[in-house]
């Protein structure tokens, strides 16, 4: 399991999108950006870290 921003969010097909060989090879859970100010949520992504617990 890794964790990897959205390419919507400003990601990259490197960072676990299925056409990618990392998005084929691993579970990947993406996270994003706040809306409001387009800034990461750290706290959210430490949730989903706690939740899903990459290895990565």
């Amino acid at each position: 399991t890794i964790l990897g921003m959205d390419l919507s969010h400003g990601g990259h097909l490197t960072h676990g999108h299925p056409l990618n060989l990392s998005g084929m090879l691993y579970k990947v859970v993406p996270y994003g950006v706040r809306r409001e100010d387009e800034q990461i949520d750290y706290d959210a992504l430490a949730e989903l870290a706690a939740e899903h617990k990459p290895k990565m």
